[in-house]
């Protein structure tokens, strides 16, 4: 119960996070272009990193788990369906770090890694999601976990940590809900992939592989494993939309105000005083406005932002490699 509150009260924070304002968003709204009278729709471009190489490899390899399970097998089936998924909503871009099962990546464990992030980074993703499977040397250990990279800084005003957050609450939640894994929270680590991508990154620990039941999920419900990757991703880029909204109505205010100040300046008297004292209601419309798009969201309560919520949220785990 605990864990499941603590998922919801970090999306919702996230959420409101951005309605607010308070961190900066990059322009990542479907924009459309007039080509030759046509209606060309900018793509969304997400890279599905399908974490390690395939069996058989010499290095970067998987877990071996339960079911005679291979993590590199998992990962990059799942990642290729996401992959599929993603496509058909006509919307996305998408790229593989491992578009065919014999693909090897690299000639060593970091050549490996760092040809996923060049990848990324050279083709220019929106967003970067990492595929993985957990294991443990005990049965025991269960359930969907999601890393991201913390960086330096305040995160509060830190861009990159913040969409990656939300990423990866989103894409957490959704598996969670889709599978009934038991939620292991947002955690922060430096693994490679996520600290050298340049766009907002996720890792996602989908399940583990040493578990029985959750390896009987990877067997049987890959294609609901990959509906949820893809409902995280395309989530996090429909708050992004209503950002992009958002941002060009203060665009437009901006403008206004700055018309206002220059006409004050000309030495307009009473009426542009009285307008000057209008122009304090924005704030009031700002408000309204933001109560209509939390509504929208179905989130409910209040935030106090002085509870730096996602450091208390997001546990710092170290120690691992991935």
């Amino acid at each position: 119960m605990y864990s499941i509150t603590r998922r919801i009260l970090f999306c919702r924070f996230m959420s409101v996070l951005f309605l607010l304002g308070l961190t900066k968003s990059t322009s990542l709204a479907d924009e459309t272009k007039k080509v030759s009278g046509a209606v060309v729709v900018k793509k969304h471009k997400v890279f599905i990193d399908q974490g390690h190489n395939p069996k058989g490899t010499s290095f970067g390899v998987g877990a071996k788990g339960l079911e005679g399970l291979d993590e590199g097998d998992v990962t990059f089936s799942i990642g290729k369906k996401v992959k599929e998924l993603l496509e058909k909503k006509g919307n996305y871009e998408v790229m593989l770090s491992r578009p065919d099962e014999k693909v090897v990546l690299g000639t060593n464990q970091t050549s490996g890694l760092a040809e996923r992030v060049n990848k990324a980074n050279n083709w220019g993703a929106d967003v970067f999601v990492s595929i993985h499977c957990n294991s443990f040397d005990k049965e025991l250990a269960n359930g969907t976990e999601c890393y991201i990279y913390k960086g330096e800084g305040d995160p509060l005003n830190d861009m990159r940590y913040s969409q990656s957050g939300l990423l990866a609450a989103l894409t957490l939640s959704a598996v969670t809900s889709k599978l009934g894994t038991t939620d292991r929270g947002v955690k922060t680590e430096d693994f490679y992939v996520i600290k050298n991508t340049n766009m907002p990154a996720a890792l996602v620990e989908l399940a583990f592989i040493t578990n029985r039941s959750d390896a009987n999920k990877l067997i049987n419900r890959q294609n609901d494993f990959a509906e949820a990757v893809c409902k995280g991703i395309t989530e996090y880029f429909r708050l992004f939309t209503i950002k992009e909204k958002e941002k060009k109505k203060e665009n437009k205010k901006d403008k206004s105000s700055k018309k206002e100040k220059k006409e004050k300046k000309s030495g307009k008297k009473e009426k542009k005083h009285h307008e000057g004292n209008k122009a304090s209601k924005p704030k009031a419309a700002k408000s309204e406005s933001l109560d209509k798009k939390v509504k929208t969201l179905q989130l409910e309560g209040t935030f106090d932002f002085d509870m730096h919520l996602p450091l208390n949220l997001i546990r710092e785990q170290k120690g691992e490699n991935r």
